[in-house]
């Protein structure tokens, strides 16, 4: 009886600490992504804010994440969201009044702006001391069509600046890395890991695409590539973005920084 006791006792108590987590969780606004989501290399999490308004008209969802013990950093991505999401808001608001003043029927339409955080290409490693963010952005602000690209922040957990790719690589690793694109979209398949929906591109970019993107998500094994809507061809062809992985054993020697 005592051991059928105990384990009664021990289910109760793990019923109310879940229960209790999810109350916190409404009562904060906060969404806790655990470290298996985020595909952290260490026991870290971040909390995902949101900040939203929608009517018949318009929609915007704008998300930023906040990290443990980054209060500096948390107060400089916080101030650069809500500026982003009040000016977009406000641009959006701004079109539709223009549009309902020409005698447009905007009752079949939505004005839209959405910033979210992509979680299968977040990554964080306390140890190195740096978090990459990738941003899914799509909106459509009345237009023939919205468009849809990435947008990416690689942090300095500790001094809270933004990294580029000259602070994470050396030498001559532009040329490298252009090369590299090339050929993966050269050679890309329909089902490609490494070069996703780079078949769309029928094995070429345009000639004007510059092939070193400046969105760059990290991954404990290398850097993926983000390329939105028109960055490497027709609309038809990248509406839904590229994105190309390159190892870093194929950065063997450009790279300086640990991630």
């Amino acid at each position: 009886m005592k051991t059928k006791d105990t384990l009664i006792i021990l289910g109760i108590i793990a019923v109310l600490i879940f229960v209790s987590f999810f109350i916190f969780k409404k009562q904060t606004g906060k969404t806790v992504i655990p470290r298996e989501v985020i595909a952290t290399t260490t026991q870290a999490t971040i909390s995902i804010q949101t900040l939203e308004e929608e009517s018949s008209s318009t929609s915007a969802i704008v998300q930023y994440p906040q990290f443990s013990n980054t209060p500096a950093l948390n107060a400089k991505i916080e101030a650069e969201a809500k500026e982003e999401y009040a000016t977009n808001t406000a641009e959006m608001k701004r079109n539709l009044e223009e549009f309902k003043s020409e005698g447009m029927d905007m009752s079949q339409r939505t004005l839209v702006f959405e910033k979210k955080i992509n979680s299968e290409k977040t990554y964080i490693n306390t140890e190195a001391g740096i978090a990459s963010i990738t941003y899914d952005e799509y909106f459509d602000f009345g237009g023939a069509h919205g468009t849809f690209f990435f947008v990416s922040k690689v942090y300095d957990l500790k001094t809270g600046e933004s990294l580029k790719l000259q602070e994470l690589l050396t030498g001559d690793y532009a040329t490298k890395i252009r090369s590299l694109v090339s050929s993966k979209i050269a050679g890309a398949k329909e089902d490609s890991t490494t070069c996703v929906r780079c078949s769309f591109l029928g094995g070429k970019a345009d000639d004007e695409a510059d092939l070193l993107s400046q969105n760059f998500a990290l991954t404990k094994d290398g850097i993926i590539f983000l390329y939105g809507a028109y960055e490497l061809g027709a609309y038809a062809m990248t509406s839904g973005g590229q994105e190309v992985f390159i190892s870093k054993d194929e950065l063997k020697g450009f790279v300086t920084r640990a991630w």
